[in-house]
C-alpha cells in the first residue's frame, strides 16, 4: 500500500509542475515529429522507428539507463534527506537526467580518447546550452 501512495505522490508532483513552457515544448516537439513523418512518409519512417526501438532495447543501453536512473535517484534522495534538494524540482531533475545525463553517458562510454570526448561531447553540449539558454 505504501508503494501505491509513493507512486501517487510521484505522479501528482510531476503533473503539478507542468507549466506553459513544458506544454509549449511538447507541442513544438510533436510538430517536428509530425513534419518529419509527413515529409518522409509513413512507409519510410516505420522501419527506421523499428530500428530505433530495437537499438534502444539492447542490453548495454538498458543497463546504462538503469544505472543512471538508480544513481540519480540515490543522489536526489541523499540531497533531499539533508535538505539540499526540494521535490519542487522533481520534473526538472527528471528531464535533466533524461535529456542531458543519458546522452552524455552514452557518448562518454563510446569515447576512445580525450579528443573524441571534446569533439562529440563538449562542443555539442556548449552549442546546445547556448540554444536552450536563448529559448
Amino acid at each position: 500500500m505504501d508503494l501505491i501512495k509513493s507512486f501517487e505522490w510521484f505522479l501528482g508532483t510531476i503533473c503539478g509542475q507542468v507549466d506553459n513552457r513544458e506544454i509549449a515544448t511538447a507541442i513544438v516537439a510533436a510538430g517536428f515529429v509530425a513534419v518529419a513523418i509527413l515529409r518522409a512518409g509513413v512507409g519510410k519512417m516505420a522501419p527506421k522507428f523499428a530500428d530505433l526501438v530495437s537499438n534502444a532495447l539492447t542490453p548495454k543501453i538498458l543497463l546504462a539507463t538503469l544505472a543512471l536512473s538508480v544513481y540519480s535517484a540515490l543522489l536526489y534522495w541523499l540531497a533531499w534527506s539533508i535538505g539540499l534538494w526540494s521535490a519542487a524540482l522533481l520534473l526538472d531533475s527528471i528531464l535533466e537526467v533524461a535529456f542531458v545525463g543519458l546522452p552524455t553517458l552514452l557518448i562518454a562510454c563510446r569515447a576512445t580518447s580525450m579528443k573524441s570526448v571534446l569533439g562529440e561531447l563538449v562542443l555539442p553540449e556548449v552549442k546546445f546550452a547556448a540554444l536552450v539558454g536563448f529559448y
